[in-house]
């Protein structure tokens, strides 16, 4: 593992732990050196969801998603970057791109998170 994927695996385990500032500096880091990383990206936009700025969300997801598709990733990873990018829109109140997002978060991956959040 290398210096970049240690620094984006701390962060992710930092929000999980909800330690929400730490996290931010971290990609912010990554983003200093690398601003199209879509990892990154991806973790900025899930702090601002869980801080409730789902237009900051917008912002960083939209971003990230664009950015998997310059170097076709993996469709399990596409998905829950678009079914992410669903949530921000549902809780910025916009449910249809909501609805559109999780409907191709799901045409990439059936096993996507969206199944879990439509329960």
């Amino acid at each position: 593992m290398n210096d970049l994927q240690e620094q984006l695996l701390r962060a992710s385990r930092l929000v999980d732990a909800q330690k929400l500032d730490d996290a931010d500096k971290l990609y912010r880091e990554v983003l200093d050196r690398m601003p199209a990383q879509a990892d990154a990206l991806h973790g900025l936009g899930i702090i601002a969801l869980k801080r409730g700025q789902p237009g900051i969300a917008l912002n960083y997801l939209r971003r990230a998603v664009g950015q998997l598709a310059k170097i076709d990733a993996p469709k399990p990873l596409i998905a829950i970057f678009v079914a992410n990018l669903g949530r921000a829109y549902q809780l910025s109140g916009d449910d249809l791109s909501a609805c559109q997002h999780y409907q191709h978060s799901l045409n990439f991956n059936r096993n996507s998170q969206v199944v879990t959040w439509l329960q």
